[in-house]
């Protein structure tokens, strides 16, 4: 089974770990990695475009000339995938690696159960046994946001705001057909699109993760946190009241 994770990369010359990507893509034959320049404006793409060089069969770069955010960039990273036609399963994973990438294998190995999954979200759960370094404060208004998140998806789900998820190749090819309705909660927006197509409760997952390092500043603020209902309000009127097209540009 092939996999394939796209990382977007916005100005991440200075933080980029080319070491852990390198080792990474040594020990992995079966997993490529899809790199996503989302119009950086220091030496991101020339770092990115050397990896490439050192293993041209198991990476790609995608330069978009002009920066999108995250949620386009990593869209535009999930289509190139999808047209290679020769993966059965595709994600995405943060640049900064606060997911180490090992932790690829266990979704995938989630993935390939019987009656499997067909959506795996990864989750920072702080318990026994793993270890997750969040920012205390960071963690409590993450909890709010939950709760807010939880109500409007109608669905008990712990962590959307996690940027590490896989899924399988049909399902992305439904939730990542068009441009996104939210700029920051576009996690949010793959689970709206997802709901119609599950067939049963046990198509979605959270995957607790065994690590995750809180990496620096996170470019949502405090404020943005404040505009969280709001944005979740808008994203229920798009998808429960307007309704999904995947047809719809």
């Amino acid at each position: 089974m092939q996999t394939a994770i796209v990382i977007p990369c916005y100005n991440e010359a200075k933080r980029f770990k080319q070491q852990a990507f390198s080792r990474f893509l040594e020990k992995n034959s079966h997993i490529c990695l899809c790199f996503v320049n989302d119009g950086s404006s220091d030496g991101t793409l020339q770092i990115l475009s050397a990896v490439n060089h050192s293993y041209p069969e198991k990476t790609f770069v995608l330069d978009l000339p002009m920066n999108k955010g995250k949620a386009e960039a990593v869209r535009a990273g999930v289509c190139h995938i999808l047209a290679k036609n020769k993966f059965s399963f595709v994600g995405f994973w943060d640049a900064d690696l606060a997911t180490p990438l090992e932790e690829i294998h266990n979704f995938v190995g989630i993935l390939l159960q019987q009656n499997a999954p067909r959506f795996v979200l990864g989750t920072r759960i702080k318990r026994l046994g793993a270890n997750i370094d969040r920012v205390g404060y960071r963690h409590y208004l993450s909890r709010v946001f939950a709760t807010f998140t939880s109500l409007t998806l109608n669905m008990p789900v712990y962590d959307t705001q996690c940027g590490a998820k896989i899924f399988a190749i049909d399902v992305a090819e439904e939730i990542f057909s068009q441009s996104f309705f939210s700029k920051w909660f576009f996690d949010i927006e793959l689970i709206f699109r997802a709901k119609p197509i599950s067939k049963n409760k046990h198509f979605f997952y959270e995957h607790p993760l065994s690590q995750w390092t809180h990496q620096g500043e996170s470019k949502l603020t405090f404020k943005d946190f404040l505009f969280a209902p709001i944005e979740l309000l808008r994203l229920f009127w798009h998808y429960r009241v307007k309704k999904y097209d995947k047809n719809t540009n």
